[in-house]
């Protein structure tokens, strides 16, 4: 059995469901699709390979009884591309643990070989493969902001606190997070402010962080004619609109390599040095709206050098279907579970989710995760590809 957990439904869903169908549809077998935390407590008792997210120190000991009992492990950075951070604070250094990791790129290769990573695929991330191909969808004037305001407008119990806990933080990586958050709530008003004034001038949408409380993002707006967008598939969202706005977010460097104009609002100068700074345009926050308007009026269409092989050569794939790539290598190792196994694993997922699913009715955070396009999408390739789904328990799905 296949298992992909999910920490971000909106951002990862989709291209895990296109691994799904390669991998079912080449004789792989069952796939079950689940929330990342829920899988996270079963994940020493079930038997499987698993494709995380991560290599969290919090969870090695459950890995390592995973592997004990004949399963896994993969992972892969669905931030990779755009997180300028040490790669031991994102992964932990167990390569060990690992049976192989997934490179989305020449630059991640090389760190993971200087880490002493040696079981290395590097296939690219299946996120920016799916920006090509794409039916091209525009209304006039109309703009994206993509929010990374979720540790300010916090939904259920995701807050400092939470993230701290469940990362498992150094002092000094707890300062520099702490430092982040302060340095985007002096940024959020006046970013706020600058929309409510481009919103005299174009269609404006702002779209919620995944853990960002939607109630208190439409209060903030609730006099401007602005609208307020939650999940769904952040493609077609892209697609949609002529500018792509955020203060620091992956989705200004997908736009990018889908040919839309993205612009940082509020950068500082650490901001422009990052990945996602030098792959956008610039907004000031203290410009005057005219002379923004002006700007954006004169950048409809990206610049052909920023995005260039001497900028971003190492930090871009030039694979073009890495879920292939992946489906393929996670397919050599396959195994047959015996009917009692495949009992005990449905069971055990089963208490495990309903436990999860009860904890989760009061916490509120998994529920500000959930997407529920992206669970229409997985039925939708599931019909069309003769592939059955059992939700069993709820936002656990069973593929085969």
């Amino acid at each position: 059995m296949l298992i992909l957990p999910i920490e971000n439904w909106a951002r990862e869903a989709f291209v895990r469901t296109d691994l799904m169908k390669i991998y079912i549809c080449d004789g792989g077998g069952q796939v079950l699709i689940a929330p990342k935390n829920s899988i996270n407590k079963f994940i020493h008792r079930v038997k499987g390979n698993y494709l995380h997210k991560s290599l969290q120190p919090g969870f090695n000991e459950s890995i390592k009884k995973l592997k004990e009992n004949g399963g896994s492990y993969f992972y892969i950075d669905e931030e990779s591309i755009v997180r300028d951070t040490p790669l031991g604070r994102r992964y932990g250094l167990k390569p060990e643990l690992v049976d192989f990791v997934i490179s989305c790129s020449e630059e991640e290769t090389i760190s993971f070989k200087k880490n002493g990573f040696l079981n290395i695929l590097e296939s690219g991330n299946p996120r920016f493969n799916l920006k090509k191909g794409l039916k091209k969808i525009s209304n006039r004037n109309s703009i994206l902001f993509s929010s990374t305001f979720s540790l300010i407008r916090p939904g259920g119990h995701h807050n400092l606190e939470s993230v701290l806990s469940e990362w498992k933080f150094s002092e000094n990586e707890k300062n520099d997070l702490i430092d982040f958050i302060n340095r985007h709530k002096k940024r959020e008003p006046k970013v706020i402010n600058v929309l409510k004034k481009l919103s005299k001038f174009y269609k404006v949408t702002y779209r919620v962080h995944p853990l960002e409380n939607f109630k208190e993002a439409k209060k903030v707006f609730e006099d401007f004619p602005i609208e307020i967008e939650k999940g769904g598939d952040i493609r077609e969202s892209i697609q949609k609109h002529d500018y792509i706005l955020h203060s620091g977010c992956s989705v200004g460097f997908e736009a990018a390599l889908m040919g839309k104009p993205s612009f940082f609002v509020g950068a500082n100068s650490d901001d422009k040095k990052s990945t996602v700074g030098r792959a956008s345009l610039h907004i000031g926050l203290n410009d005057e709206i005219t002379k923004i308007v002006e700007f954006l009026k004169n950048h409809t269409e990206i610049n052909n050098d920023i995005l260039s092989e001497s900028t971003f050569g190492e930090k871009i794939s030039k694979i073009v279907d890495s879920n292939k790539i992946i489906a393929n290598k996670l397919l050599e190792f396959k195994y047959e579970s015996s009917s009692s196994e495949k009992i005990k694993n449905r069971y055990r997922v089963l208490i495990s989710g309903l436990v999860f699913n009860l904890i989760s009715n009061f916490d509120g955070k998994e529920k500000e995760r959930f997407d529920q396009s992206s669970e229409s999408y997985l039925r939708q390739v599931a019909n069309a590809n003769n592939i059955k789904i059992l939700e069993f328990p709820r936002r656990h799905f069973w593929c085969g």
